[in-house]
């Protein structure tokens, strides 16, 4: 019995998994309004070229946090990165002399030199000067304001994370299931239980409109959510799913504790007895429980 429940589980799992893992990421309309929004002409903006000498004073900077190999020996051993150095560099150039667009480029590149130096302020602070450039190109300041809104999330400003997220999300005017889901976790964090399960749904609707599934997280996390607004059959059904989806013993536990909250007694034995059948009640509480339950 018990092999056969874990196989069954499993078999179904792996059905869903084999059949949906291959598709292509899927886009969908923004759930919010981007008016007012700063940036959002920077489709607008043409790329410009560097001039010669500004682009040939940026080579060794960017191969000092980049090395690559030589076109003639593709195979040869790479440095590691040494950003301080990188840093040195750049301090010889004179920005103040430098067109808009060359400024931005320049800043770009202090900014990830500070990241790999593990001094997230200064990084913060670069990529604020890049953004910031009037003649910076589209897909830069695109690429900017998301980097802009993960570093907030390192430094735990989750307001301006969700700020600079939302802007990120409104200049590339269309996002994936997992960006709906990174949205939802910054609300998470913020205490904003209402918005955050509204944007991890969105984010498991995207997939599941496909008829594919979300990650293990989002599911764990909308469960979450709907415990601590004491939804406790909207709890059972995510359960549910997770249990197909991702079978784990641990989630056969939660459904007959939510069971137990439920007061639905029949439903929380078999859960405990099919979680204890896949050996997943392992001490004398669980067991005694179990016990309890059926007498």
């Amino acid at each position: 019995m018990s092999i056969y429940l874990r196989t069954l589980i499993t078999a179904k799992a792996a059905i869903l998994l084999a059949t949906f893992s291959f598709a292509p990421p899927s886009l969908a309309q923004l759930e919010f309004s981007c008016a007012g929004m700063p940036y959002m002409d920077v489709g607008e903006r043409r790329l410009r070229a560097l001039d010669s000498a500004v682009a040939k004073s940026l080579e060794k900077p960017r191969y000092l946090v980049s090395p690559f190999p030589p076109e003639d020996n593709p195979n040869a051993v790479l440095p590691e990165p040494d950003p301080a150095a990188a840093i040195r560099e750049l301090d010889g150039i004179r920005v103040d002399r430098l067109e808009s667009h060359e400024k931005a480029e320049v800043y770009n590149l202090y900014a990830y030199a500070h990241y790999l130096n593990d001094n997230v302020p200064q990084a913060l602070e670069y990529y604020k000067r890049t953004i910031a450039e009037e003649g910076a190109n589209g897909p830069l300041i695109e690429r900017s304001l998301k980097t802009i809104a993960q570093l907030n999330m390192l430094q735990e400003d989750f307001q301006q994370a969700l700020n600079y997220y939302v802007n990120w999300a409104c200049v590339r005017g269309t996002i994936g299931s997992r960006e709906y889901s990174e949205i939802a976790n910054i609300y998470y964090r913020l205490d904003n239980l209402d918005e955050a399960l509204r944007y991890i749904e969105k984010a498991i609707s995207i997939e599941e409109d496909l008829g594919k599934i979300g990650q293990e997280n989002w599911y764990s996390m909308q469960r979450s959510l709907y415990y601590q607004k004491e939804n406790i059959p909207a709890t059972v059904a995510v359960l549910k799913k997770l249990i197909v989806y991702y079978p784990d013993v641990k989630y056969w536990r939660e459904l007959g504790g939510m069971f137990s909250e439920m007061e639905d007694t029949k439903s929380q034995l078999a859960a405990y007895h099919l979680a204890y059948l896949q050996n997943g009640l392992v001490n004398e509480g669980q067991l005694k429980g179990l016990g309890y339950m059926m007498i």
